[in-house]
């Protein structure tokens, strides 16, 4: 049996009540008749429940609803079990201390979608089980109109020429988080509550419907062939820009991540004295960003191609005696995509987005494109099919031509159209008109012709800049800017 009592030095009141044959009082941070009288009918249910083991739904709720201080006491009292909630901000400590193996770069990537969330909140001291999904739900729809953060100015001094540091797509360059950005920060946020979920903090995540979509834009997809290649290659101004180059378009290598890494040790020339497989060359690349999933995938192998080996070999005759790595001046905050813009200017190839991730795209492509099986490739490359499809290979005209043809020629497609009888080009079935260069008349209406179907391969962006008055130290690979 419960009572409670006003304390007449605070006017609040105070409950009595037994437990475990043990009188015990609890102070009520109210001075309300009402209130006290509430709380004492719970507090008596409550030391019911305790006895009985029964659970009450209606206790459950009420649990639920009542004021943080209030269940404090109550939980000070030994009436309830100390609750298990969390704020946003010990949810994401608790989460990054279950990763302590997480890589910079991903650390920075999930602090911008917690930062995101937190503004989104107005601070970091809700409680995750507060958070409803309505308002998971109009998250989603505000993250894209975020602006992005700006980026820390370079102390590297700018060059006389200041047309010539120009950045495709960096920083300075004002406007709104873009659709595959806002996807993954969102996608990131859903997998905090996925976790608390996991842990037994949250009961449901308010994102769990909430779709995280990260998608691709072709317009930055850009294929560097084999001419533009070759111009880039030329355009280096050392021996390690050209083996950095051929490591990145033909080998797939990770810039700047997987090269700082590169020692000789992984280098594996071809053996002409050795027959076949065996006198093949390779190279093993520690890849950074899969190595958290275990050993197996810490480390690949990739075959070395005629093309890099000699350039590899060339930069081999030039390192010091006793040279542990490839690109000793690289290093994990080294920024390469400055210099490497104004290389590919210099080579009269106009600048494309994503300057190195489209170095890879490019490598995979052409794997695509030779019939080398995607579960080979991308064993090669350190990524999955279904990562590999999204995101790397390249699909324009020329892949449509070919696999029409292929898929015509099989025999088990049907018949080109042009052999059909009784149809006439560009006219169908069943119609009858005249051709001329506008389309066909038919019924007077006009049918245009399909224009031509313009791939993404054959983008091309704006024509590159000129390269004078563009500075480059030809004697040194590593810079000065310190962020990538």
């Amino acid at each position: 049996m419960a009572s409670f009592k006003i304390k007449k030095n605070t006017g609040k009141y105070r409950i009595r009540f037994t437990l475990d044959g043990k009188e015990k009082e609890m102070l009520l941070p109210t001075s309300d008749k009402r209130v006290a009288e509430t709380v004492c009918g719970m507090v008596e249910r409550l030391v019911e429940q305790k006895q009985t083991g029964e659970p009450n739904r209606l206790l459950t709720n009420w649990l639920k609803e009542i004021p943080d201080d209030l269940r404090q006491r109550l939980e000070r009292a030994g009436l309830v079990e100390e609750s298990k909630r969390l704020t946003v901000a010990e949810l994401y400590k608790k989460f990054l201390e279950s990763k302590p193996d997480s890589p910079k770069t991903t650390l920075t990537a999930w602090g911008q979608a917690y930062r995101n969330l937190i503004d989104y909140l107005k601070g970091d001291s809700r409680y995750i089980d507060t958070i409803t999904i309505d308002e998971a739900i109009a998250f989603k729809a505000w993250l894209p109109k975020q602006e992005k953060a700006d980026r820390p100015k370079s102390k590297r001094k700018k060059p006389a020429d200041k047309t010539s540091s120009v950045v495709y797509g960096r920083s300075g360059v004002k406007g709104t988080l873009s659709p595959s950005t806002a996807g993954r920060r969102l996608g990131f946020v859903k997998q905090w509550f996925l976790f608390a979920v996991s842990r037994g903090w949250l009961e449901r995540s308010p994102f769990e419907n909430i779709s995280a979509p990260v998608p691709v834009n072709p317009a930055r997809q850009y294929f560097i062939s084999q001419e533009e290649s070759e111009k880039i290659l030329e355009a280096c101004p050392n021996q390690r820009w050209r083996a950095l180059f051929v490591l990145s378009r033909y080998i797939g290598i990770r810039i700047p991540s997987e090269l700082y890494t590169l020692k000789w040790s992984d280098v594996h020339f071809s053996d002409p004295s050795k027959e076949g497989e065996a006198g093949r060359g390779f190279i093993y690349i520690h890849d950074q960003k899969r190595k958290h999933h275990g050993d197996e995938m810490a480390l690949r192998r990739s075959p070395l191609w005629a093309n890099v080996e000699r350039e590899l070999i060339a930069l081999y005759n030039e390192a010091k005696e006793g040279e542990e790595f490839l690109f000793p001046e690289v290093k994990k905050s080294s920024n390469l995509r400055t210099d490497f813009v104004r290389i590919v200017k210099r080579a009269g190839v106009e600048v494309y987005p994503k300057i190195f991730h489209n170095l890879r795209s490019s490598c995979e492509t052409e794997y695509e494109r030779a019939g080398v099986k995607p579960t080979v490739y991308c064993r090669w490359l350190g990524n999955s099919p279904q990562i590999a499809v999204r995101h790397y290979v390249q699909y324009g005209e020329e892949d449509f031509q070919t696999g029409y043809s292929i898929a015509l020629n099989s025999g088990i497609i049907g018949q080109d159209s042009q052999n059909l009888p009784g149809i006439l080009p560009g006219i169908l079935p069943g119609q009858v008109g005249t051709l001329d260069n506008l389309g066909l008349q038919a019924g007077g209406k006009q049918i245009p012709q399909t224009p031509e179907i313009q791939g993404v391969l054959q983008e091309r962006k704006k024509p590159c800049n000129s390269t004078q008055g563009v500075l480059m130290d030809v004697n040194r690979l590593e810079l000065l800017t310190s962020t990538v």
